[in-house]
């Protein structure tokens, strides 16, 4: 094997083995075993095969899964039909993640500036959106509108535009998902 295939096989076969072990958690050991022999064989199924674990996240909601977080919602934003691109999928799904995982998900408009701003707007409203709305009435925060057209331009300015056309996709898909 030349060493431009076998690295590039290295490569593919190491990014099936980062799914590996959600995939043993969604699929008995036989389907496991087709699900990596179509993977590495049939390059044209992989966006396929990541559509089809997200879709089987999906439907197994009453199971627990253990395999890593961000793997898990980068498959389930697969799902999401409006999206331009596996790209834009990922990009959401590292946003989510690094957001829902920091001390206060939720923006300030006096702390939080370009894509913080942006990002933890889209976490806020996918997730906390109630919590906006409270703050907008009882504490004089900007309203979730403003914080969303602000998110939108952000999104827009650093060349995110798919993210920023499908924000309140991205945010009531997100919300009927997980909340």
């Amino acid at each position: 094997m030349s060493s431009k295939l076998s690295e590039l096989f290295f490569v593919v076969n190491k990014k099936i083995n980062n799914y590996v072990s959600l995939i043993e958690e969604l699929y008995d050991d036989k389907s496991v075993n087709l699900i990596r022999s179509l993977y590495l064989n049939d390059p044209e199924s992989r966006n396929a095969l990541y559509i089809g674990f997200g879709k089987r996240i999906v439907e197994k909601s009453e199971v627990f899964l253990t395999a890593k977080p961000l793997d898990i919602l980068s498959l389930v934003c697969m799902t999401a039909e409006f999206a331009d691109s596996p790209t834009e999928c990922q990009e959401v799904a590292i946003i989510i993640y690094k957001h829902l995982k920091s001390e206060n998900p939720l923006p300030y408009i006096m702390d939080d500036h370009g894509l913080a701003l942006a990002e933890k707007t889209l976490t806020a409203l996918s997730f906390f959106s109630s919590a906006m709305e409270k703050r907008w009435k009882y504490k004089g925060a900007p309203s979730p509108k403003y914080y969303r057209s602000a998110s939108k331009l952000v999104f827009m300015k650093n060349g995110l535009n798919s993210i920023a056309d499908h924000h309140e996709k991205w945010e009531n898909f997100l919300s009927e998902l997980f909340i």
